[in-house]
């Protein structure tokens, strides 16, 4: 028996060779990007019996209730964001290039 587990210890040790590795990559990331759009398209889809409101439209409302609560409390108000994407956008200037000749 022993020398039957030696024997074949030889022959199927786990290894792969870079094919096998990249068709198993390819595999996980299609099925990975198909639940992907699978869960986007549930989450952006309106809800059966209704003609707008989406899970994540029931998200959102859910995440800014307590901030709502407080902005009523407070006299009223309303979420505004109006410059959410400055720190992440890429500081470009006007440059202008000199005149051909």
């Amino acid at each position: 028996m022993a020398e039957q587990d030696a024997d074949n210890s030889g022959q199927n040790d786990g290894r792969m060779t870079l094919i096998g590795h990249l068709t198993e990559l390819r595999n996980r990331l299609g099925i990975a990007l198909a639940a992907f759009l699978v869960l986007f398209l549930l989450s952006v889809a309106p809800l059966p019996g209704t003609t707008s409101n989406s899970i994540a439209y029931q998200v959102f409302v859910f995440l800014q209730a307590p901030l709502a609560e407080i902005l009523q409390e407070k006299g009223g108000g309303r979420m505004i964001s109006p410059r959410c994407m400055k720190g992440f956008s890429p500081r470009l200037r006007s440059v202008s290039s000199p005149p051909y000749a």
